[in-house]
């Protein structure tokens, strides 16, 4: 007979097990889509973009610097429901992760976009259902969790982000967030399916997934640098690379040169890209 304390230590084992898993599987999605290459505006292993105070080191250092709040988000997610107590929660790991990785950049703001959207995915990846969850369930249980407000949260004043949504009129990263990712979901993942299926490889099938993105997103790290003359140039022009249902490399650098013009990055985008992989490895590895 299996007495309680070993049902505990089994149940406990599976917990540390999936955390472990998961996590992995967060810092993943950032390594890939750091890694990714050619992007346009963004640190890749050509260049860095429009960053000068960063590169590829210093991006993957910062991913990996995330492992453990991944990690924490689901020991205190596993198996619970979206709340105000849980969100607070999971934000306050967010924050304790943002900390680690400015010491790991020595204050560059590498990854902050990402912790919030990783993270709300990969809570709600382990939330208690009846049922599997497929990426559009996890994004629905992410956007319940992103509605509740973070009332433990003291605002030293407006951010960035605040001033670009209350001007140009966008919803941002909370706002795609509160919606289910819907970026991810109507753009990334089948984006994601359709270059797969027609045969390009998996660093071409990415890079289609971030034109995509940026072609359809009111990229709010674009419009604080650059306003909506900058974005309307930078959709038009990832349009028309959609539009030839093809990625071209050098296509992707001439939008690279503007953009380094322009003083503007798609990091929102980024983001999104690294969600979309994020599910998609939880797709076809489970965990």
């Amino acid at each position: 007979m299996i007495s309680i304390h070993s049902m505990t230590s089994l149940t406990e084992n599976s917990e540390n097990q999936l955390a472990k898993i998961r996590s992995k599987q967060a810092v993943d999605a950032l390594l890939i889509e750091a890694q990714l290459t050619p992007k346009p505006g963004l640190v890749d292993s050509l260049d860095t973009g429009t960053h000068s105070d960063m590169n590829l080191a210093i991006i993957e250092r910062s991913a990996r610097s995330l492992e453990p709040a991944f990690s924490q988000m689901v020991n205190v997610a596993h198996d619970q429901i979206p709340s105000q107590n849980l969100r607070e929660e999971v934000a306050r790991i967010g924050r304790e992760g943002e900390k680690k990785m400015f010491r790991a950049t020595n204050g560059v703001n590498t990854h902050t976009g990402a912790i919030w959207a990783i993270g709300l995915l990969t809570s709600a990846s382990v939330f208690f259902t009846p049922y599997k969850k497929k990426p559009g369930d996890i994004c629905r249980l992410a956007g319940k969790l992103a509605s509740y407000p973070d009332e433990r949260y003291t605002s030293n004043g407006e951010t960035h982000g605040d001033r670009v949504k209350k001007h140009f009129q966008v919803s941002g990263a909370r706002g795609e967030a509160m919606n289910g990712f819907p970026h991810v979901i109507n753009i990334g993942l089948p984006t994601l399916t359709t270059a797969r299926e027609k045969g390009y490889s998996e660093n071409e099938a990415q890079l289609h997934v971030l034109i995509a993105i940026m072609a359809a997103l009111d990229d709010t790290c674009i419009l604080y640098r650059g306003g909506k003359e900058a974005l309307q140039t930078i959709q038009v022009n990832a349009s028309k690379m959609m539009k030839q249902k093809m990625v071209n490399h050098d296509e992707i650098q001439r939008l690279n040169v503007k953009m380094i013009e322009l003083g503007v990055s798609p990091g929102g985008s980024a983001d999104l890209l690294a969600a979309t992989v994020f599910l998609d490895i939880i797709k076809n590895q489970g965990g």
